[in-house]
C-alpha cells in the first residue's frame, strides 16, 4: 500500500498536479508548510513580509528603532497619530500598519483608504489586497491593484497577476497573470520570484525561463535562506533549470538539515534512503526522518513508518510503524490514513478491529484516495466493518482502479472472473487484469499466465502465458516462480534448461511453496540440474510429505516400493489413501493381498481395491474385477466382475481386456446383458478425506 518515494513536489498530493498556481506561492518559510496540511483543505501559504516599501520608522519605548512587530513608544505613537491626521500619506500607510498588527482590520483598511486615495503606491497595493478578499468589493480591489501596477509597484503586480491567474474579481487569463508576476520577479519581489520558481518546479512548461528560477533560488539560498535552499535542492534533484546534479541537490539540502529544517532533513533521508548524491545510509535515513517527524512533519513519519514496517535501518516494529502512520494521518496524509485502515483491517502491529479500520478508511476514501478505496471495496466484499455488499464492492473497486490503484484493479478483475457482485465477464475480467498486471499488479499477471494457458474459457496463448508468468516470478510471486521452474523443466515455451528449473525450484521453495519442494526433492533425488544428492532429496520430499502434500507422498511411497523397503512405502502409501487417494488406495491394496510390507489382509485389500474402483481408477476397476473373477476377499459375482472389467476397458487398460476374454465363456448371455446395464449405471464417487 505505500507509494514510491517522491522526486517531484507534485507527488506529495497523491499524483495530483496542482489546481492552480496560487497553491506554490511560499515565502521565507519551508517548503513543507503546503504538504504538512490534508489535500482537502487548502494549503497554508507563508507571506513574505519583506517589501519594497521600508517598515515605518518610529522608537519602541526603550527608545531603539521600531518595526511593526514592536509596541511604539507613545511618543512616536502620538506623533504617527498626529501626521497621519494631518493627512501625511506615508504616516497613514504606518499607522494602518500598526492597526493591521493588532488585528483592528477596520482601523487599519480606513487608514490605507486615506493613504491611497493620495497615491501612496504602497497603500494602493495594500488596499487592493484587502479589498480583493472581500466579495463585496473586490472590483474596488481590482481598481487599486491596476493603478498601483502601472507605477510599477511589485507588490500589486503580483497580487494583480494571481487575481488574474484564479480569475479572482477578473475573467481568468494565465498568460496575462504570469506576464504580471514575471514583472515582479524582475523587479524583485521575492514572493514572485518563489512563486515562479515553484511553478517552474512543478510544471515543466511553466515558464520559459527556468534557468532564472534557479537564479533566483540560488540568491536567496546564499542569503541563508532555508525555503530557498530546498527549493533549489529540488531543481537540482530534478534537473530543471539546471543539470540534474543528485549530489548538489544533497549539498543544499544538508545546508537546511543542518539549520535543523525539517524539509531540510525530509530531503537528506530521502536521499540517504534511496542513494541520491550520497551512499545508501538507512539508519541515517531514520535518524532524520525523525528529526523531521518530531517537528511535526506528517509526510516525514509516513516515511518513517514505512521503514520501522519494513525494517529498514532499525529493526521491524509494526506497532511502532503504526504509531507514525496515526501521526501523520493526523497531519493530514491520506495514505497514511489508509495504511492505518489496512493494518486494522489485517491486524497488523495491533489487534484485527474491521470497525476500526472501517472509520479510517471511509473518510479518506471519501477524498478520493485510490488505496483507501480499495480497502473500502475489500470491506464490502468480506463484510469487514460493514454489511457485506458485492454490488457496492465492485463500486469501491472500480473508483480506486479509475485512480491507478493497481490493487483495486486485480480486485476488480477477479469480480469478474468469479461473479462476485456482477455477471461473470470473461472479457472484461482480463481487461481489469491486464490494466493491473501492466502496472506491476503480481497477483494479476500470474492470473493472467494461468488464463492464457487454456484454463477458465480463454484460448491458450503459449506466448503470453510464459510473459506474465515471467513478469510475475520477477517480482518473487512464489507461484510464478514455480511456473517458471516448470516451463524450464518442461522446454515447452522455453528452451529445456535443468539447472534454471532447478533455480527457480529452489527460489520457490524459499517461499513455502510446496510442489516447488517437491520438485527440487526429485531433481536432488535424480540430479536433474544439479548433483545427485539423495539425502537431501529425501529430506525435501518427506518435509512436503508430512505437509500433506499429495505428490510427495505417492513419490515417496514408489520410491521406497522401487528401493525394496516395502513397509516404508506402505507408510507413505497409508498417509495418502487417508486423503481418498485411488492411486495410493490401489497401491496399498497390492501390498496388503501379497503381504508385502504389511500383514497380508485380503479383506482389506478388497476394501480398498473397491475403494479406489468406485473412484473411477482403471487399474482398481480390473483389480476389482479379478477379485469378483476370483473370489478374493469378496463372493464370487460373475456380472459384477463383467461390469469392473469394461469400465477399465473403458480407460484403455489392457489387463482388463486379456481378463474380460477369459471371463466371457463361463458367462450366461442374461449375465452378460446384465453386467452391460450395470456399467451403464455406474457412476464415480469423490471420496471423503478420512482422519
Amino acid at each position: 500500500m505505500s507509494p514510491k518515494e517522491p522526486n517531484s513536489i507534485e507527488q506529495y498530493h497523491g499524483g495530483k498536479k496542482f489546481s492552480g498556481w496560487r497553491t506554490l506561492v511560499l515565502g521565507v518559510g519551508s517548503l513543507f508548510l503546503t504538504v504538512a496540511s490534508s489535500p482537502a483543505d487548502p494549503p497554508k501559504i507563508m507571506e513574505d513580509n519583506s517589501s519594497l516599501v521600508p517598515p515605518p520608522y518610529y522608537q519602541t519605548s526603550s527608545g531603539t528603532p521600531g518595526t511593526p512587530g514592536n509596541t511604539p513608544s507613545p511618543e512616536s505613537m502620538k506623533a504617527i497619530e498626529i501626521a497621519a491626521q494631518q493627512g501625511e500619506a506615508k504616516a497613514q500607510f504606518q499607522l494602518a500598519q500598526i492597526h493591521e498588527h493588532k488585528q483592528e482590520s477596520a482601523e487599519a483598511t480606513k487608514w490605507y483608504r486615506k493613504a491611497a486615495e493620495q497615491q501612496f503606491v504602497p497603500a494602493m497595493s495594500k488596499l487592493g489586497v484587502i479589498c480583493l478578499a472581500d466579495q463585496a468589493l473586490k472590483m474596488e480591489g481590482i481598481k487599486w491593484l491596476q493603478q498601483a501596477a502601472e507605477l510599477k509597484d511589485a507588490e500589486a503586480m503580483f497580487a494583480l497577476g494571481q487575481a488574474y491567474v484564479d480569475g479572482n474579481g477578473v475573467f481568468r487569463n494565465e498568460v496575462k497573470g504570469m506576464t504580471l508576476i514575471r514583472h515582479a520577479a524582475d523587479l524583485g519581489l521575492p514572493k514572485a520570484q518563489y512563486f515562479l520558481g515553484m511553478a517552474s518546479s512543478a510544471h515543466e512548461d511553466a515558464s520559459p525561463d527556468a534557468a532564472q528560477n534557479v537564479s533566483w533560488f540560488q540568491a536567496r539560498a546564499e542569503q541563508n535562506d532555508l525555503g530557498a535552499m530546498i527549493n533549489l535542492g529540488l531543481c537540482y534533484l530534478n534537473g530543471r533549470g539546471v543539470t540534474k546534479d543528485p549530489a548538489q541537490a544533497t549539498v543544499w539540502f544538508r545546508k537546511a538539515a543542518e539549520r535543523n529544517d525539517a524539509a531540510g532533513q525530509f530531503w537528506l533521508a530521502r536521499a540517504y534512503l534511496v542513494g541520491d548524491g550520497v551512499d545508501i545510509d538507512e539508519q541515517e535515513s531514520v535518524r532524520l526522518y525523525t528529526l523531521s517527524a518530531n517537528q511535526g512533519l506528517g509526510l516525514a513519519g509516513f516515511y518513517l513508518a514505512n521503514m520501522e514496517f519494513r525494517g529498514q535501518g532499525t529493526p521491524k516494529n509494526p506497532t511502532e510503524a503504526l504509531k507514525w502512520y496515526r501521526f501523520a494521518a493526523e497531519k493530514g496524509v491520506p495514505d497514511a490514513s489508509a495504511q492505518v485502515g489496512w493494518m486494522y483491517l489485517y491486524g497488523q502491529g495491533t489487534a484485527k478491529d474491521v470497525n476500526e479500520a472501517v472509520k479510517w478508511l471511509a473518510p479518506t476514501a471519501e477524498i478520493g484516495n485510490a488505496s483507501a478505496l480499495g480497502l473500502m471495496g475489500v470491506c464490502y466484499d468480506q463484510g469487514w466493518g460493514v454489511t457485506q455488499n458485492f454490488a457496492t464492492a465492485r463500486d469501491y473497486y472500480a473508483k480506486a482502479a479509475a485512480g491507478k490503484n493497481r490493487d483495486a484493479a486485480d480486485f476488480l478483475g477477479r469480480a469478474y472472473l468469479d461473479g462476485r457482485g456482477v455477471e461473470t465477464n470473461l472479457d472484461t475480467a482480463i481487461k481489469w487484469l491486464q490494466i493491473a498486471a501492466e502496472n506491476g499488479q503480481q497477483n494479476s499477471q500470474y492470473t493472467l499466465g494461468n488464463l492464457y494457458y487454456g484454463k477458465s474459457g480463454v484460448a491458450k496463448n503459449p506466448e503470453a502465458m510464459t510473459n506474465w508468468f515471467f513478469k510475475a516470478a520477477a517480482q518473487g510471486h512464489a507461484e510464478a516462480l514455480l511456473q517458471v521452474g516448470l516451463l524450464y523443466q518442461q522446454g515447452d515455451t522455453v528452451p529445456e534448461d535443468d539447472a534454471l528449473a532447478f533455480k527457480y525450484f529452489k527460489f520457490a521453495t524459499d517461499k513455502g511453496v510446496l510442489k516447488a519442494e517437491f520438485e527440487l526433492g526429485k531433481s536432488y533425488l535424480n540430479g536433474k540440474g544439479t548433483k545427485i544428492y539423495e539425502k537431501e532429496g529425501l529430506r525435501l520430499l518427506r518435509e512436503a510429505a508430512e505437509k500433506n502434500f499429495l505428490d510427495a507422498q505417492l513419490y515417496l511411497g514408489d520410491f521406497y516400493l522401487r528401493s525394496t523397503n516395502a513397509t516404508e512405502a506402505a507408510g507413505w502409501f497409508r498417509k495418502a489413501a487417508k486423503s481418498g487417494n485411488a492411486i495410493a488406495e490401489f497401491q496399498l491394496s497390492l501390498l496388503y493381498s501379497r503381504g508385502t510390507g504389511v500383514t497380508k489382509d485380503l479383506d482389506e485389500a478388497a476394501v480398498l481395491t473397491s475403494q479406489s474402483a468406485q473412484q473411477g481408477y482403471a487399474p482398481g476397476e480390473n483389480a476389482m474385477g479379478y477379485c469378483y473373477d476370483q473370489g478374493e476377499g469378496v463372493k464370487q459375482d460373475l456380472v459384477e466382475a463383467y461390469k469392473w472389467y469394461q469400465l477399465a476397458i473403458a480407460q484403455h487398460n489392457h489387463y482388463a481386456e486379456l481378463n474380460l476374454e477369459k471371463l466371457k465363456p463361463r458367462m450366461t448371455p442374461e449375465q452378460i446383458a446384465e453386467g452391460e446395464k450395470r456399467v451403464k449405471e455406474f457412476v464415480p464417487w469423490k471420496p471423503k478425506k478420512k482422519n
